[in-house]
This record gives structure tokens, sequence and C-alpha cells, in this order.
């Protein structure tokens, strides 16, 4: 079994605000933990990343992970074991086509109020929502306005599931559901949240302390039938995860 923990648990575990020793307790009862490009796309954004993060992060990924890298073999998640010194390095090669990928990001054209009244959405009934919920009250609202499901809508983005989970966090959001707080920085981070829910999706765990984006990845997994389960760090340390 395997655990993929969102970037703000690492960060969290640096901060010492979370201890380390409960995933390194865990990896000896057969549940493994795994890291992702999505980890490192996130350390390369971050403040003073050469002079102070660096080395911490790698550090932290080696001590959680064992370099267990989860990338993707088309719809397929896979593992590897991965140095995330060469991911970066990767990265560095290809930073022309990163930039330009993250500035499309950041500036996307939509005006959410007029989708979301053209809807009849009701945002804070939308939050209290489950994601089962979720998924009926867009497939009814979706079907009567327009004749087509969510499932359907989210298929405009693309068909890969890699594509089709970023759509559903960007449709949500524009939606109201659990919206991210509006800075310049949003819209890469919902991309980043995305990518990680993906890569979190060939696990039995995503935990994250990011409500949003777990309240995001609810939908998403209900909507494509994806087994893994989503905690908040208190709720996974909680569970009785026993060696089989």
């Amino acid at each position: 079994m395997k655990a993929y923990l969102d970037n703000n648990i690492l960060v969290s575990i640096e901060a010492n605000q979370i201890d380390i020793e409960l995933f390194k307790e865990l990896s000896k009862k057969q549940l493994s933990f795994v890291f992702s490009y999505a980890h490192i796309a996130e350390l390369l954004e971050a403040k003073d990343y050469e002079r102070t993060l660096k080395a911490k992060r790698i550090n932290t990924i080696f001590e959680v992970t064992g370099n267990c890298y989860s990338y993707s073999n088309g719809d397929k998640v896979e593992f590897k074991i991965e140095n995330p010194e060469n991911v970066i390095n990767v990265f560095k090669m290809h930073s022309n086509f990163y930039t330009l990928l993250r500035n499309l990001i950041k500036n996307p054209q939509v005006n959410r109020e007029e989708i979301i009244n053209e809807l009849g959405l009701n945002k804070k009934q939308m939050n209290n929502y489950n994601a089962e919920e979720v998924v009926f009250h867009l497939n009814r609202i979706l079907e009567k306005k327009f004749s087509f499901d969510f499932n359907q809508m989210i298929l405009q983005g693309g068909s890969m599931l890699r594509e089709k989970i970023y759509s559903v966090f960007n449709f949500l959001d524009i939606l109201g559901y659990w919206t991210d707080k509006k800075n310049e920085k949003s819209n890469i981070a919902r991309a980043n949240d995305a990518t990680h829910v993906f890569f979190a999706s060939g696990c039995g765990y995503f935990v994250s302390n990011d409500r949003r984006a777990r309240n995001k990845a609810m939908v998403a997994y209900k909507l494509f039938d994806i087994k893994t389960k989503v905690y908040s760090y208190d709720e996974f340390r909680k569970l009785n995860i026993r060696k089989e």
C-alpha cells in the first residue's frame, strides 16, 4: 500500500509541526510514501529555494519516501526510485516551456460570478455538500441547462485522467465550491493541487492539510471512481494501519 503526502505536509514536517517519526514508523508496516514532480514544482517556486530550502527538502523527501517516485504512464500511475535532484535537473532543462505554461495558468479569462448566476448555484450551500452530492447536483443542473452532465463537461478539457482532474479543480473553483483565496499565485497553486491529486490516484491514501484541495479531490475521485482515501494529517495519524 502506498500513501501520497501533499506538499503542505512536507512543509509542516520541516517546520517541526508534524513529527516525521510517524511516517518512518508506518513505513515499517508495509505502507510506503511517494513523491512526484509536483513536489519539485512547488520547491522551485519557493523563496530561498537555492540558498536554504533545496537541501532540506531533498533530505525530507528521502527521509519520508526513500525517493520512491510517482510518475505517469498514460493514465496509469507507476513508481520507481528516483533522486529528486534528477527531477530538478529535468525541470531546469525545460525551464522556458515551464515558464510559458505557468504564465498561461496565471491568466485565465473567466467571469466566475456570471457563470454561477447563470447556473443558479448557491456557493454556501455547495460547500456543505459531500462529494456524491456535488456530482449529483451538478449533473442535474448541467443536464437541465445544457443537456450534458458533469463528466461530459470535464471531457472538454481533455481525455487523459490528469487533464480531467485539472478540469474538475478549475470547474469546481469557478462554480464556487471550496474556492481558493484569490491572489497572484492561486491559479498555479490549484494546478499543483490537481497534479498532486492525480499522482495520489495511484495510492491508497492522499493526505493533505488543505481543506479546499481535500474536498475537490474527493469530488474528482468520486466522479472517476478512484478508490484513494482522502484524509487530513490528524485523521490519517489516527488510522489503525497494521502490518499485513
